[in-house]
């Protein structure tokens, strides 16, 4: 086969240049770093001096304690997130990295150790001049951000920085972040271990430092994956052949037989990674038969639907999906819900629209291994038919305002 290596060499360049535009936008984004140092820390103890508050004011040290396989002390550093975590899950930030960082001086050491870093959850608040080993007990929803092994002197940078997002996603206590730090060893009996970290009131504090960028808002049309309908009563086990180009809701007076519920599918994969600043759901109607009056739907996820084809699709199958998350019920159209103006229930000229941006969101906090969400639409109005468009120019579609949080 003869070659044309001009129009070769013209799409490896194209190629290449289209792969770098990316790397050269990121390199030109502004980022922005914040030291943030800890309002308040803490040593406690959880053995006999429980009830002891460890208050070092005058001292340069808190201290990190184990012994005999338990945490006899752990540290507790206060961070005031501040401004940061004002209303961050609808923020425009992008959190590149967050570090931990402090130093240690070495009092005792039989064995290695690693120091564990959780982040505390309990919506609590405690101060310096009052902290104790028995107040601390009382709180137990914590979860584990990082482990870093071998402690020794010096200082020390611990990458926490799923742990922060995850926190400025939801923030307890005012927006004060706290930290827990511990040490333990590796299966090593009787022997203690004592470490020495820097309180706050020193030069040499601990701090978390963390750095982000701003991204400016973009839009993504998520069209259907799958779109069709099916009966119950007498013919729930029949899969309708007719085209999905206008799968049906009806809501008869003759029964459940001849009543139609319509499925649509969406692959919400290309949203890993992005903060959603809004979502809207967006369909088509048309009613059958000319019916003026505005249809009364009720819509909802069905949160077990994780995978169906329209090829095989029907009621018996639909009827199985019983974890079910309503965005409404019963629901009368009118004007307000329409973008693009007014539509006619028995033409095809507009849209209805309702947004789902929580649904979206909640969406991601679920462990959904393949991303596929699935709206179901039922008629509440008995004796009203409608017919969902599904073609290449009126589909049904999720429309989402996002900001790219990869690096």
């Amino acid at each position: 086969m003869k070659l044309n290596f001009r129009k070769t060499s013209i799409i490896l360049i194209l190629a290449f240049i289209s792969a770098i535009i990316p790397t050269f936008a990121r390199a030109s984004e502004t980022v922005i770093e914040k030291t943030i140092y800890p309002s308040h820390d803490a040593y406690v103890c959880f053995g006999a001096s429980r009830n002891t508050n460890h208050e070092y004011n005058d001292t340069v040290r808190q201290r990190l304690e184990f012994f005999q396989h338990k945490p006899d002390g752990a540290v507790f550093l206060k961070f005031p997130m501040g401004d940061l975590a004002d209303d961050f899950s609808n923020s425009k930030k992008a959190i590149k990295s967050a570090h931990l960082e402090f130093e240690i001086e070495q009092k005792s050491s039989k064995a290695a150790s690693d120091i564990i870093v959780q982040d505390m959850r309990d919506n609590w608040d405690w101060n310096e001049s009052t902290m104790t080993g028995k107040i601390a007990c009382k709180y137990k929803d914590r979860r584990k951000i990082a482990t870093y092994p071998a402690v020794f002197n010096g200082k020390y940078s611990i990458n926490i920085t799923e742990g922060v997002k995850s926190y400025l996603n939801n923030p307890v206590n005012n927006n004060n972040m706290t930290l827990r730090l511990h040490s333990v060893k590796n299966n090593v009996n009787n022997l203690e271990d004592w470490f020495y970290m820097h309180s706050r009131h020193t030069s040499k504090s601990p701090k978390l430092v963390i750095k982000y960028v701003e991204r400016p808002i973009k839009t993504m049309t998520i069209s259907a994956e799958d779109t069709h309908y099916v009966a119950w009563g007498k013919d729930i086990k029949k899969h309708f052949s007719s085209p999905s180009s206008a799968p049906a809701i009806k809501n008869s007076n003759l029964g459940s037989t001849y009543s139609r519920t319509a499925f649509t599918k969406f692959d919400l994969s290309t949203l890993e990674d992005k903060r959603v600043m809004s979502a809207k759901f967006e369909y088509n109607l048309r009613a059958y038969g000319g019916v003026q009056t505005a249809p009364t739907l009720t819509f909802c996820e069905d949160i077990d639907a994780i995978d169906w084809c329209q090829d095989t699709l029907t009621g018996n199958i639909a009827k199985r999906w019983d974890n079910h998350k309503y965005l409404f019920k019963n629901r009368v159209h009118s004007k307000s819900h329409l973008a693009g103006g007014p539509i006619r229930l028995n033409d095809y000229d507009g849209a209805f629209q309702f947004g789902i941006t929580d649904l979206v969101r909640e969406f991601f906090q679920r462990d959904d291994a393949d991303n596929k969400m699935t709206i179901r639409m039922n008629s509440s109005k008995k004796g009203k038919s409608y017919y969902l468009r599904n073609n290449s120019t009126n589909h049904p579609k999720i429309i989402v305002e996002y900001v790219d949080l990869s690096f």
